[in-house]
């Protein structure tokens, strides 16, 4: 049987400010180091549910109903720093022509560090891997305008893994080499450090472990983020 507390006849709770129940149940915390909500407005969106120092805004990151709007002239900065192996998960669309850069340290050239981009075109989503001898990158094919939600898994050393997991699309990357955690800086939200990524993006979601998660576990997650932006109002659907 269910049951009621009565708190009084004048108590009043407070109308916003509340944390998501998705901020206490994120799988696999022991290896979480970020977990943006951004689809709950600015208070809770730049708070870092897994335990870590805050995001700090950079310019002017617009905050709506259920995500975040990034660009070059807002954007979030994480005190989060890559590590060998990592696993990267955003709930993202991009929302301008020009290249995005959605999550990570790349800084141009072979400074490349770890992230997630669109370039022009809007029809794959890719990631950049820095690596011994130079690292390089994987992609899949996406329409990057419409919602997704995306994961990449790296290992310390051999190939890591991206996937749209709105299509089932995913790719492993040819380079197998080990590791290099040689980005730019600490992990940014909706902009990279190379100068080149212009463009605007909507962002509901991001989470960073500092592990390879499995392919099974990656599933759990991106389940995980496709029902927290469901609950924000957003039509998404796994493969």
């Amino acid at each position: 049987m269910a049951r009621m507390i009565y708190l009084g006849d004048d108590v009043t709770l407070p109308g916003t400010g509340y944390p998501p129940l998705a901020a206490f149940q994120v799988p696999y915390p022991a290896n979480l180091k970020g977990a943006f909500f951004l689809g709950n407005g600015e208070k809770i969106g730049l708070r870092n549910w897994a335990g870590g120092a805050d995001a700090v805004p950079v310019g002017s990151p617009a905050w709506g109903g259920n995500f975040a709007t990034l660009s070059q002239d807002g954007y979030l900065q994480t005190d989060i720093d890559e590590t060998l192996a990592m696993s990267l998960f955003v709930v993202t669309r991009e929302t301008s022509s020009d290249p995005v850069g959605f999550i990570g340290t790349y800084g141009g050239g072979t400074t490349r560090g770890i992230s997630l981009y669109a370039g022009s075109g809007a029809t794959s989503m890719t990631a950049s891997i820095g690596r011994v001898g130079g690292g390089g990158s994987v992609g899949v094919t996406s329409n990057t305008t419409s919602w997704g939600v995306y994961s990449l898994q790296v290992p310390s050393t051999g190939a890591a893994t991206l996937k749209n997991h709105t299509t089932g699309n995913a790719n492993n990357s040819a380079g197998t080499e080990d590791r290099v955690a040689n980005g730019a800086g600490l992990i940014r939200l909706g902009r990279l450090y190379d100068s080149g990524f212009i463009g605007q993006s909507d962002m509901a979601l991001a989470l960073i472990y500092d592990r390879a998660l499995s392919d099974a576990e990656a599933g759990v997650v991106a389940a995980f983020s496709r029902d927290y932006a469901v609950g924000r109002g957003i039509a998404l659907n796994l493969a």
